[in-house]
């Protein structure tokens, strides 16, 4: 038998010789792992680069597609401070004119909808606006200086043969209704001339007083009487004339306007409306006047002097 310190070594030895086969056929199994890890490190960089250049690349067709936002932010951070004022007072004047246009298209539609309704209106109608005339005693007479008081205004002239005696008939005895059924005692009938060169003071005041002591005529300068025409919508047309160069008539329009105590046109009759749906109409517009009149709070005297503005 072999002595037992030679069995240790032998022992030791054979350990020695299984550690060295065994890092024999782990290094390259090392060495593969990491030339793995290695080439999975540089495609994980080569990835993460090649998606930042496709950011970059977007990014710079982004900016291709869309120079004139640069030039815009360019233009405004050189721009000095009176042109940045002059670009905000700019922007500020477009929106107000933009909100005018839409008012005003929210007025013609309504117009629209109470013309098809038959002219039965209870709110404002875009007509009218202000107007200077005078009257027979040759005092000026302006909307502002008619307000406070409901009218009945119309056009016409003196030397009308049937349709216009017909309407003043009408105008005076709504006044009267109105006066003794509704309290309202302040109601004017009002004729304006549109034939100003024939209708003078005296004609026109001795034509009315046929008709109602109440009756305020007005008459004017061609100009004012055009201009006054085309705010409320007037047609009015110089026919051809016979015996003589006064012998001429006039063809118009043959309306009567409901003006309220503040200046603006709620209503109006056509010529055959029926005295009794005159009366009703009026009944409700001057209900709703009053209604409106108490129940009006600071906004919507404030929304009301708005559109007075853009009006």
């Amino acid at each position: 038998k072999r002595p037992l310190f030679k069995l240790s070594y032998y022992n030791e030895y054979k350990s020695y010789l299984r550690m060295i086969s065994l890092s024999r056929r782990t290094v390259p199994v090392l060495r593969q792992c990491l030339y793995c890890r290695s080439v999975n490190i540089y495609r994980y960089n080569s990835s993460k680069r090649a998606e930042q250049n496709d950011i970059h690349k977007d990014v710079n067709e982004m900016f291709e597609k869309r120079p004139n936002t640069a030039r815009v932010i360019s233009f405004w951070t050189m721009a000095g401070p009176f042109k940045k004022f002059l670009i905000i007072c700019g922007v500020i004047a477009g929106t107000l004119y933009y909100i005018k246009v839409l008012i005003r298209i929210w007025y013609n539609m309504k117009v629209q909808k109470q013309l098809e309704s038959g002219g039965k209106t209870y709110g404002e109608i875009n007509v009218g606006g202000s107007f200077e005339l005078e009257d027979t005693k040759g005092n000026v007479v302006t909307n502002d200086t008619l307000k406070g008081n409901w009218l009945l205004l119309y056009f016409g002239f003196t030397y009308c043969p049937d349709i216009c005696p017909e309407q003043m008939e009408a105008m005076g005895e709504l006044t009267d209704i109105a006066n003794r059924d509704l309290g309202l005692s302040n109601m004017i009938p009002v004729m304006v001339t549109i034939d100003p060169d024939r209708d003078t003071p005296d004609v026109i005041e001795e034509y009315l007083s046929d008709y109602h002591p109440k009756f305020l005529g007005l008459l004017g300068a061609e100009k004012n009487i055009d201009s006054m025409c085309k705010k409320f919508r007037v047609y009015r047309s110089k026919g051809q004339a016979l015996d003589g160069p006064n012998d001429y008539i006039l063809d118009h329009t043959v309306t009567q306007y409901l003006i309220n105590p503040h200046g603006k046109v709620v209503g109006y009759f056509m010529r055959n409306r029926e005295m009794q749906d005159r009366v009703n109409s009026l009944e409700e517009h001057v209900n709703n006047f009053n209604e409106a009149t108490t129940e009006s709070t600071p906004f919507s005297n404030f929304v009301d002097r708005v559109k007075a503005t853009f009006s």
